[in-house]
């Protein structure tokens, strides 16, 4: 009976009526980072980031700010749409014709007051425009982070992991989610994902190994800003990759990410021998 006459009391000071429950709509991104890869043989025009509000009863208009990091490519609008009775929109990014290789930054947000207490105003999406990759034989990889390699050199006989060729990269390689299948073998607890390569250029003619300029490639651990191996010229760390015919060494450093952005903390070194469809 209390609760009866407490409802009554509410709708019958005319407040409750005119109350515009649109007042209270809240929006947040379905996620705080989305990565798109595509291949030259496929067609992208458009990315659609999904943005989802906590009320859907009229239309409704979310101003939101884009960072293309200057990249003329790409396009998009100042503001994200929503249809009465719909509870989710789409900020659509234009893509134009993209640098194959090369990784794009966009950052999407829109006012932290407009955020849902859960949700996410801000919104990270990497774009790639990823070769064709060519089955390029396989390695035994060996990671110090495993414990697979000693002062001595290595132990134990690695792990088999497929090597990958970049058609038109000029040298470009990849071993195919290395760090993930090495800690598998190694029994670590550690939670790795897979679909994480570790790139390396040599020169095409010879296989000799030459340096990508300061790279930051995950190593695929679960959680997403810990856990970056940097390859990179730093002579101050005796940061490069090496190899004597078809053993190859890395000398890098392992990379976190704390939100203002990539630090060095640690050196990583990693070995394979290339024993599989080795070209030289």
């Amino acid at each position: 009976v209390a609760i009866t006459a407490l409802f009554a009391g509410c709708s019958t000071d005319g407040y409750w009526d005119k109350y515009d429950a649109s007042q209270d709509a809240k929006y947040s991104f379905d996620k705080k980072a989305l990565s798109v890869s595509f291949t030259p043989s496929d067609v992208l025009n458009e990315i659609n980031v999904t943005v989802t509000r906590t009320n859907s009863s009229e239309a409704a208009t979310l101003p939101v700010t884009a960072d293309f990091g200057g990249a003329e490519e790409l396009s998009g609008p100042s503001e994200i749409t929503f249809a009465a009775g719909s509870q989710t929109a789409n900020y659509t990014i234009q893509v134009g014709e993209l640098t194959i290789g090369k990784s794009y930054q966009v950052k999407i947000y829109f006012d932290k007051a407009d955020a849902s207490i859960s949700g996410f105003n801000v919104i990270s999406v990497t774009i790639m425009k990823d070769y064709n990759w060519l089955d390029a034989g396989s390695v035994r990889f060996y990671s110090s982070w495993s414990g697979t390699i000693t002062e001595e050199g290595f132990v134990g006989s690695g792990v088999k992991v497929a090597v990958q060729c970049a058609e038109g990269g000029n040298g470009l390689y990849r071993l195919v989610s290395p760090y993930y299948y090495s800690e598998k073998a190694a029994g670590s607890d550690a939670k790795l994902t897979l679909g994480h390569h570790i790139q390396f250029m040599v020169d095409p003619a010879t296989g000799e190994a030459k340096n990508l300029v300061g790279t930051f490639q995950s190593m695929g651990e679960y959680v997403s800003d810990y856990g970056d191996f940097y390859l990179g010229n730093i002579a101050a760390y005796n940061c490069k990759i090496v190899n004597k015919g078809n053993v190859y060494q890395y000398l890098g450093l392992l990379a976190y990410d704390d939100g203002t952005g990539k630090h060095l903390y640690d050196y990583e070194t990693a070995a394979f021998i290339w024993d599989d469809g080795y070209p030289w």
